[in-house]
């Protein structure tokens, strides 16, 4: 399993990510550095939507490196949980950011004996793996002339010199009379044949939804054995637990007053002409999520989900899912951020996205995080 970590050259001069045990460059080097609020990392600083960044990058020792750019670096803090994601390769990790120098001026900065890294050139990347077209047949080619008619001669060459006779009209062919037991005899072939095409059809359909959607794709254990059929049936009943089950009772526990014993009408968290409470709840809770108070945080994001603010459902989600200032339960967070993207936020159908395809929900093959991003 590639491992990922953030690391800085001896003088300061170059920051990178190394991506272990990958052995070539990509053709899409893009990455994400997101925080647990959802923040993205952008030449601006921490911004609340999606970014990608382009990186420039080198491979040593079979070791991927993607240089972090120096109008990042700086807002990067010692200590501090990132989630990293390189969208070609599909990985993410959290990484505790280590403590970097900050970027120097000059070169001179730069102490003796740091090797340079020598990063590739964008023209150099590989190109894309071709898509190589189905192979379609040709048709047969057609006859030159026509095949003779019943009781018409055929030709034995080119004709002589001299006038040729005008042929006639050929005789009309008379079909073979049609018997009623003849016409029963039909008739049963024919339903036979229909017969036989419905059952082949059922059969490889479900052959291939099997093969989709049966135990071993699910990563439920072989059936082959009474072992592994208890095994499946265990994880099936999981499976359903984790898509019918109720949400967590938490969601609805709120009182009248947060954590720190802030009224819902207190003036530094909504005005009273503000017309967008949702929105003002959740600004409210941003705040406090980065002052580092999770519990204030998650008890704002529920004033807030109370009138339907996606980004709040985004959010509330994540704290669920991480167990951060709420009871840790990745059902009820799973479920809070397909609500987020029903409502349209694309914040949460990015982090669903990355979820899936990263293998962080249990039981959900890693295919169903294409529908999500499909829609950004």
């Amino acid at each position: 399993m590639p491992k990922i970590t953030i690391e800085q050259t001896k003088s300061g001069w170059q920051t990178y990510i190394r991506i272990t045990e990958v052995g070539r460059t990509l053709s899409d080097p893009f990455f994400r550095i997101s925080l647990d609020t959802g923040e993205c990392l952008g030449p601006e600083g921490w911004e609340n939507r999606a970014i990608l960044n382009e990186a420039r990058q080198a491979l040593v020792n079979g070791d991927l490196l993607l240089e972090i750019k120096p109008e990042l670096i700086n807002f990067i803090q010692t200590g501090r949980a990132v989630e990293i994601f390189v969208r070609e390769l599909g990985l993410s990790a959290r990484v505790l950011a280590p403590r970097l120098r900050p970027v120097p001026d000059t070169r001179v900065a730069e102490a003796a004996g740091d090797e340079e890294i020598k990063w590739e050139h964008k023209d150099s990347y590989p190109p894309p793996l071709p898509q190589t077209p189905p192979t379609v047949p040709s048709p047969p080619p057609l006859p030159t002339t026509p095949p003779p008619l019943p009781g018409q001669p055929v030709s034995q060459g080119a004709p002589g010199p001299g006038p040729q006779p005008t042929p006639g009209p050929p005789p009309p062919v008379t079909p073979p009379p049609v018997t009623p037991s003849a016409a029963k005899q039909g008739g049963k072939v024919a339903v036979a044949l229909v017969s036989l095409l419905i059952g082949i059809a059922i059969g490889a359909g479900g052959k291939y939804a099997y093969d989709q959607y049966g135990p071993e794709m699910l990563g439920l254990g072989s059936v082959s054995d009474r072992a592994g059929l208890e095994a499946s049936q265990r994880n099936i009943a999981r499976l359903q637990t984790e898509a019918f089950a109720p949400l967590n009772d938490d969601v609805a526990s709120t009182d009248a007053r947060s954590p720190r014993g802030t009224a819902l009408n207190d003036a530094r968290v909504v005005s009273a002409l503000e017309l967008d409470r949702g929105r003002a709840y959740y600004n409210y809770a941003i705040k406090q999520a980065r002052d580092g108070d999770k519990r204030e945080a998650v008890f704002w994001y529920k004033q807030s989900v109370r009138v339907c603010q996606k980004d709040a459902f985004t959010m509330l989600g994540d704290a669920y899912f991480n167990g951060e200032g709420a009871p840790r339960d990745s059902r009820t967070g799973f479920q809070l951020m397909r609500c987020a993207s029903a409502l349209g936020s694309d914040q949460a159908r990015t982090y669903l996205s990355d979820l899936l395809h990263g293998g962080s929900i249990q039981l959900a093959p890693p295919t169903m995080g294409d529908g999500y991003g499909a829609r950004r």
